[in-house]
């Protein structure tokens, strides 16, 4: 995929795939681009929410999930794997951190030449912080040929964002014609110092060919963390100087 039609290609993603903030369920997303039949594109998108009719697994924030065909000929792919969600949360419960992961994801071209898909991880809260936010996308896998000894085609791309503020962005080479297994690998880390109030979503936008695909054995990351208000780091040095006059005046030297 040349450079510019990439990133067209992934502002459409964005702009289609964009979560509100009304989500309340951690969600895994998978769909193949393209044209679909019918008023719905029946097969070409599943909706996997935890513990909905997809999930095979009955635990809360994991998501195990097998789909043997997405979209509809002549481009279609399978996706199977497992989707985490890892919440942080302070003294009074509110959220400090998230940390979306992709493991044990294998991804496959069924038909097509370069089918253009993405899997797509949503936090199930929303991160809020007046003074920002931190994060990171990691990325630690490999791409395959599942019919031969070399990759037709495979490309992959992640993405961490929280509404509109990109944290994390992990983009390996495309490989074509090169020997099976070709492992990638990826690390981004940002910050973003306005107020937020968003769900975090982690992005896998890929193409591949049919025959050829990727494997997460370890992981795919998005995390995001806030950064602590000011207000709050005002009142640790503030509470510490109460303490040193209690006990000034407890000792009668006050």
């Amino acid at each position: 995929m040349n450079h510019p039609a990439k990133w067209r290609w992934i502002a459409a993603c964005l702009i289609a795939f964009t979560p509100l903030a009304s989500h309340a369920v951690f969600t895994v997303e998978v769909t193949r681009f393209g044209g679909c039949v019918g008023p719905t594109p029946a097969g070409c998108v599943f909706d996997i929410p935890d513990n909905g009719p997809l999930d095979n697994n009955a635990a809360l924030d994991v998501i195990d999930f097998s789909l043997p065909i997405v979209g509809q000929a002549p481009t279609v792919f399978s996706a199977s794997g497992r989707a985490t969600q890892t919440i942080g949360r302070d003294d009074s419960g509110r959220v400090t951190s998230i940390l979306l992961q992709l493991t044990d994801t294998t991804v496959q071209g069924q038909s097509g030449v370069r089918i253009p898909g993405q899997i797509g991880l949503i936090s199930g809260e929303p991160l809020r912080s007046l003074a920002g936010v931190t994060g990171f996308a990691s990325l630690n896998g490999e791409y395959r040929s599942f019919t031969s000894g070399v990759i037709g085609h495979a490309n992959l791309l992640l993405q961490a964002r929280l509404g509109g503020v990109l944290l994390g962005l992990v983009d390996p080479p495309a490989v074509n014609g090169v020997p099976s297994p070709s492992p990638f690998s990826g690390f981004d880390s940002r910050s973003f110092g306005l107020p937020v109030s968003n769900l975090l979503f982690g992005v896998f936008d890929f193409q591949v060919a049919a025959g050829t695909g990727f494997f997460l054995p370890a992981s795919g990351e998005a995390f995001a963390q806030a950064i602590p208000e000011p207000s709050t780091l005002w009142l640790m040095p503030l509470g510490l100087a109460v303490l040193a006059l209690r006990r000034r005046a407890r000792s009668g030297r006050l």
